[in-house]
């Protein structure tokens, strides 16, 4: 092992040498440098050693030559031999040939990086068709979709065209705002899962084709370069066997092998390595290392010395970075760097840190003692302490300047130390027996919690710091105020209350009269207190005020607002629905919901299972009751065939307007716009529902494509009604009521047409009966005012896309297999359930109840005709987990059944599979 080590340890001698060099150790130097070159082609310096090496080589033409060319065509630059450029006789014709063809080729990049280019270059290119294909991203769902990418791809005609053609291409720029415009005109939902589809997939081929586009200018394939296809076979150089050296220098290139690098080269490669790490001296394996680190630390290989030699090294210049951005001048360091002297570049970095933390600290001393004597000078000045203590501490504060002036730093900052500490302990003892004093006064005023709070405050303070002294005097010079103070906080507040109780009927019994003359007499009193305070009366009457404060808030309907949060609105509803009688909470929370997404609702089921009952709970929740004249029940009859009843007509004996219920309560609500009102209409269906409410749908509608002043029409404008001073022709909509209706399903009731289907949410009511309507329940839920303003800033009008593709998939299997259409305007009403569900109904359950009131009741028809529509409904349901509307579906499509069974969806029997 002996001589081999020698021999290793001659490498770097031979490598930062100037002596010519024989064959064998030249092939033993390039052995270690070209794999390094090969996996990091653009490290300059050491390109510049290989060089430099080469040009010291005796003989050896044929490997001189061959390294020569392959630092060419794999790093650029110029040769260092005219060989590389007419290799010897000694390579074989064909290798020799495409050798020759590669070094001049006249590319922008080395040869070999070129070649790499045009092969990349010519294997995406052919995706390029494919990918201008919308349906190579996915499936299409809409067929928008395809027109928006045919307008894209004309965009990018220009920059596709020249790439298929081999001619110059310029990058292609992505307009996304023209993009998104054409979406938008052709209905694509912004924001929705195709809408953010057709983005990715337009920002994934912009992407795509660029990247060929940066390809080809590499490449530039419109310029004529006559180069041999790579060799098939491997032929013999000089007569004998391809050495392992030869075989990474041309092989790879010249035959596009990729694994011209055998592992018995690697082998060697990593051998030499270890070698040299292990016995090479030290400064020359720093300078080795140094050569190597981009490729040591791109590779990740252990060398230990060589790991250690480039960790200090990268140390040294993290270090000289730091030096420079403190301005300071650190070319020794680098001079040390650059010879080698790596212990010598450690130490003086050593000595630079040590002495700049010995500047630092002498700075940060200098500062401190300025800050310090700043200190004692203002304590002096402002802490209103006794004469004797100031002139002690003027004396120490000569003797620290003194010390200062000398140089003594740590003894100046010592004596202002001693000096402040003398001076606050002196001071807490003075300040807390004013304190002591202040609180003993006003002992019996512990009912002013502002001026006790404020002596706590000062008790638990800093009682040290000067400026203490100044607010215990504030606090001292005010206590002749602080009860008339107290009194005009009082009447304010008095004042506040009393605004309070404008509208008698917010409040409960007593009436808000009652309480208004109650407020009024303490208004007095405390009016009195101005002129004679009196701590007592103060106290007494401050209580008072208390007492009916609670007593208007106890009393007072309470008033929601958005500020504290649609839970806490949902939550109340609930509790006042079901504390006395037996609703399920979810029943209460779809029917909260369908009004927040459309202010017009259908109960149907079974008779008597509570229908006209939970909206008047619901009513009564949202503040509106028959008393307050915000909710009215009205009982449909059956011979209802026009909307004279519902909006009214003009009387021709009287020539007056004879208003109907509607427009009563229209007319209610354009009184109290910020009022939430509730209609109920008892069995609706009893009469044709687009007949007599025909006015109410349409113009609801109106409002809710985004329509300003819609009106009602109440008879024929410029007719001459005496009493058309009260009620004009028309009437505006009122935004701000609900309308629900209920339907039972029966022979004596009208089946509702779609026109009624597509404008509302039908629900069917749970009819199960369980053993809770025994157990106790809260009784203690009042009504709350909910204004209309507040009520609409929790209404989403924009549609979820969470389930979008799901409803399409429903969409289409009604209308092939069950000929039902759904509409576009029920497909998004469904969508603006499911947005104004959200904190409310969990995810799938809101999707499962929106599935109920929106789909099943369009179902009609006779079982034999829907049998094969339901079961890919049922299978549609269950894979979304809609599990009630699929338990719907597994009813109707019960074998039980009879096959000429009627199915209706607003029928009773949907309630009993729920």
């Amino acid at each position: 092992m002996a001589p081999r080590k020698r021999n290793q340890m001659k490498y770097l001698d031979l490598l930062f040498g100037d002596d010519m060099l024989k064959e064998e150790n030249a092939r033993a130097l390039f052995e270690i440098l070209v794999p390094v070159l090969d996996a990091a082609p653009s490290q300059h310096e050491l390109i510049g050693r290989t060089k430099q090496v080469l040009g010291r080589v005796e003989g050896a033409e044929t490997l001189v030559a061959l390294v020569d060319w392959w630092i060419v065509v794999t790093a650029g630059g110029s040769p260092v031999t005219a060989w590389a450029y007419h290799p010897p006789d000694g390579i074989p014709e064909p290798v020799r040939q495409r050798m020759v063809e590669l070094i001049s080729v006249g590319t922008k990049l080395p040869a070999r990086e070129w070649l790499m280019s045009r092969n990349e270059l010519a294997a995406v290119l052919v995706e390029l068709p494919a990918r201008m294909d919308l349906e190579f991203y996915g499936k299409a769902r809409l067929g928008q979709e395809h027109l928006v990418w045919a307008d894209f791809l004309l965009t990018a005609q220009e920059t596709t065209a020249a790439l298929l053609s081999a001619e110059p291409a310029l990058a292609f720029e992505f307009n996304v705002s023209a993009f998104e415009r054409r979406m938008h005109d052709l209905e694509v939902i912004k924001g929705s899962q195709r809408w953010n589809e057709m983005l990715k997939r337009a920002r994934e081929f912009t992407r795509f084709t660029n990247r060929l586009v940066e390809l080809q200018h590499d490449v530039e394939p419109w310029l004529e370069r006559p180069i041999s296809d790579p060799l098939t076979t491997w032929p013999e150089l000089g007569g004998e066997p391809c050495k392992p050296l030869e075989q990474v220098l041309v092989k790879s290139i010249v035959s596009a092998d990729e694994n011209a690098q055998s592992t018995a080269m690697r082998a060697r490669f990593h051998d030499h390595l270890r070698q040299i790490d292990e016995t090479a001296d030290r400064v020359k394996l720093f300078e080795f290392a140094r050569l190597l680190q981009p490729w040591l630390d791109a590779s990740g290989a252990v060398f230990p010395q060589m790991k250690q030699v480039v960790r200090r090294t990268n140390e040294v210049r993290r270090a000289l970075t730091r030096f420079e951005d403190l301005g300071e001048d650190s070319t020794d360091i680098e001079v040390m760097l650059l010879e080698g002297d790596l212990d010598g570049a450690e130490e003086l970095v050593t000595v630079r840190d040590q002495d700049r933390a010995e500047r630092d600290h002498v700075a940060f001393l200098a500062r401190e003692f300025d800050r310090l004597r700043r200190r004692t000078v203002e304590f002096i000045e402002t802490a209103g302490l006794p004469t004797h203590l100031i002139d002690d501490a003027r004396r120490q504060l000569t003797d620290a300047d003194a010390a200062a002036n000398a140089g003594d730093t740590d003894s100046a900052r010592s004596t202002l130390d001693a000096t402040l500490g003398r001076l606050r302990s002196e001071l807490g003892v003075i300040v807390d027996g004013r304190l002591q004093r202040l609180q003993a006064e006003f002992e019996r005023l512990d009912t002013v919690d502002e001026f006790l709070g404020r002596i706590r405050e000062l008790k638990h303070e800093n009682k040290k710091d000067p400026e203490i002294v100044t607010r215990v005097i504030d606090l001292e010079a005010s206590l002749p105020n602080i009860i008339s103070a107290r009194v005009e906080q009082a009447l304010k507040r008095v004042g506040d209350l009393r605004d309070h109780v404008i509208d008698p009927t917010e409040f409960s019994e007593p009436t808000g009269a009652e309480l208004a003359a109650d407020i009024e007499e303490l208004r007095r009193r405390l009016v009195g207190l101005r002129s004679s305070p009196s701590i007592d009366e103060f106290v007494q009457a401050n209580d008072d005020l208390v007492d009916l404060s609670l007593e208007v808030e106890r009393r007072r309907v309470h008033r929601w607002s958005t500020a504290q949060g649609e839970p806490a609105l949902v939550e109340h509803i609930v509790d006042f629905c079901t504390q006395e009688l037996h609703f399920e909470e979810l029943d209460v929370r779809r029917l909260y919901v369908a009004l927040k997404t459309k202010p017009f609702a259908i109960l149907s089921g079974l008779s008597g299972s509570g229908k006209s009952t939970i909206i008047r709970l619901v009513a009564e929740a949202f503040g509106a009751s028959r008393a307050n004249g915000r909710f009215r029940r009205i009982a449909v009859r059956p011979d209802w065939i026009d909307q004279s009843e519902v909006l009214g007509f003009v009387n021709p004996m009287t020539n007056l307007f004879q208003p109907g219920w509607l427009a009563e309560m229209a007319d209610h609500c354009r009184k109290s716009p910020d009022r939430l009102h509730v209609m109920v209409l008892d069995e609706m269906n009893l009469a044709p529902v687009e007949q007599y409410f025909a006015e109410y749908l349409s113009a609801g509608e109106e409002a809710r494509s985004g329509a300003v002043d819609v009106e009602l029409a109440l008879y024929p404008a410029g007719s001459r009604v005496l009493n058309a001073h009260d009620w004009p022709s028309s009437i505006p909509f009122p935004q701000n009521l609900f309308v629900v209706g209920t339907v039972n399903v029966d022979e004596t009731t009208r089946v509702l047409s779609d026109r009624v289907l597509d404008r509302a949410s039908v629900l069917q009511l749970s009819v199960s009966i369980g053993d809770d309507h025994h157990k106790p329940r809260r009784r203690s839920a009042r009504p709350w005012d909910i204004p209309y303003s507040e009520w609409r800033s929790v209404c989403s009008s924009e549609p979820s896309d969470l389930h979008h593709e799901f409803l399409i998939d429903v969409a289409e299997v009604m209308k092939t297999d069950l000929a039902i259409g759904l509409g576009i305007r029920a497909h998004i009403e469904i969508e603006r359930y499911i947005a104004n569900a959200s904190g409310v109904i969990d995810d799938d359950v809101a999707l499962d109840a929106a599935v109920l009131q929106r789909i099943i009741p369009k179902i009609k028809g006779f079982r034999r005709d829907l049998v094969d529509g339901l079961t890919r409904l049922q299978e549609l349901f269950i894979g979304a987990g809609c599990t009630r509307s699929a338990r719907v579906v597994a009813a109707w499509l019960d074998p039980k059944r009879p096959i000429d069974d009627f199915i209706d969806g607003t029928g009773a029997a949907v309630g009993l599979a729920l």
